[in-house]
């Protein structure tokens, strides 16, 4: 029998901002990219991130272990 070993990083992006995202009518983080949009029926504002975290890959922050099915696929990730 075989076994699936997963890892789990994690990185961390920052944005320094001038106004507090409580206040705004509607804001998302995707593609590490801060999108606001302050009033609504306004245009959304791009923010890149002023500081982002290493994601070097030495250690992870989490180690999961599966058995393997005939397909290839654990079916229940425990942590190790």
């Amino acid at each position: 029998m075989k076994h699936i070993v997963e890892a789990q990083y994690a990185a961390y992006s920052q944005w320094e901002i001038d106004f507090d995202l409580n206040k705004v009518y509607s804001w998302y983080i995707k593609y590490d990219t801060l999108e606001v949009q302050h009033k609504k029926g306004d245009d959304w504002v791009a923010y890149s991130a002023s500081a982002e975290g290493e994601c070097d890959y030495k250690r992870p922050d989490k180690v999961y272990q599966a058995d393997s099915d005939d397909d290839g696929v654990g079916d229940y990730l425990e942590v190790v």
